[in-house]
């Protein structure tokens, strides 16, 4: 039972297994801050219990009878959206489900726990309690167009203003860009894809990519990218030099550095408490291209990123920060904005014919 003052956050399980049902209702009534309100094992009980349950977060299984997670979190985004933290295993056929259920409005996923005898329990679970109590600090909005997706309540304060391109603020050359830089956290998986679809699959430039992710759903992210992305997406491997219209992700576990033109792995310490680390990514494209590059900041919590997208700036680099508007959380994006960062703001629906334009100036943004 909850004994803190503060009001319970009450977690709606949605989940087949008799095993998996009981193991996550005794993680999550554990957690000081929680409290499970139901547990149902199917899509369809789901729906029905949003009504009375009102829950303020739901943990959503991708394999399900009858409706699968994907469909149900569809119908609840549609009837009455709620934040969705979809509970996965990590083999690669859920993980690239577990993907797709982002697309229909889910905000994060984690893993599922393996038992209390198992060796990574403790991590799994801390983990999974950490998501759902940051996620149900997220505001729900509907986005105009397109799926029900959720944003957001903005974890830093919404008075930093737009940042309009100035040419005066970014020394780029046009035309001379050697490589396309993206970090992102929370949110991130469906905002990356949508930069790279709007790139197309003759974008000129090689395009290095940190996400904030859990390590034994990094593959499935590559794998669930690659699929849909008009270029191929990989994982960075250890100095190897990268060919252009190529995507490479940063591997668990490993910093992504560009080191005299070829991409390096390290093992080095904790940047914002993060391992990939987007800062130190543009730290080194800042060092290592300057001005021929292009920095990225998209939706996520913290302020991962912020700082090496102002040594980008600073080494002559455009840099562009997810605006407000599209963000999913407004966190990552405003550091940087509030540092003084970022050449530009821009809602997520225009950053690739931004970098279009930047990469091959004849191009005209749409």
């Amino acid at each position: 039972m909850n004994t803190t003052a503060e009001q319970p956050i009450k977690v709606l399980i949605v989940e087949d297994s008799n095993t998996q049902r009981w193991l996550l209702e005794r993680i999550i009534n554990e957690h000081p801050r929680l409290s499970v309100v139901g547990a149902v094992t199917s899509g369809e009980a789901a729906l029905s219990a949003l009504k009375h349950l009102c829950p303020d977060v739901i943990t959503m299984d991708i394999c399900l009878p009858g409706m699968d997670g994907i469909e149900t979190t569809k119908e609840i985004m549609r009837l009455r959206p709620t934040r969705i933290v979809v509970v996965a295993n990590d083999a690669p056929s859920q993980g690239r489900s577990a993907f797709n259920a982002l697309k229909a409005g889910a905000l994060s996923i984690v893993e599922k726990p393996k038992g209390p005898a198992s060796d990574s329990f403790p991590q799994i679970a801390d983990r999974l309690c950490r998501q759902i109590v940051a996620m149900s600090s997220l505001k729900l909005v509907r986005r105009r167009g397109g799926e029900a997706a959720q944003t957001a309540e903005r974890i830093v304060a919404d008075a930093s203003p737009p940042v309009s391109f100035d040419p005066s603020r970014s020394p780029i050359r046009m035309g001379s860009v050697e490589a396309v830089c993206i970090g992102a956290s929370t949110g991130g998986p469906t905002a990356i894809l949508e930069v790279l679809k709007g790139l197309g699959p003759e974008f000129p430039a090689p395009i290095f990519i940190v996400q904030h992710i859990t390590a034994s759903f990094c593959d499935s992210f590559i794998s669930w990218l690659n699929d849909a992305a008009p270029m191929p997406v990989v994982a960075a491997t250890h100095n190897a030099a990268p060919e252009r219209g190529v995507a490479y992700v940063a591997p668990p576990e490993r910093h992504l550095e560009i080191r005299k033109g070829l991409m390096t792995l390290t093992r080095g310490p904790l940047v914002s408490a993060q391992r990939p680390a987007v800062t130190v990514l543009f730290q080194s494209v800042a060092e290592d291209l300057g001005a021929a590059s292009l920095g990225v900041l998209l939706t996520g919590m913290g302020d991962d990123g912020a700082l090496g997208l102002l040594e980008m700036k600073r080494a002559g680099a455009h840099t562009i920060a997810e605006d407000k508007s599209s963000a999913v959380v407004y966190g990552m994006p405003c550091a940087a904005v509030e540092m003084d960062a970022a050449c530009e703001t821009a809602p997520l629906s225009t950053i690739a014919a931004r970098l279009r334009q930047l990469v091959t100036p004849k191009l005209s943004v749409a």
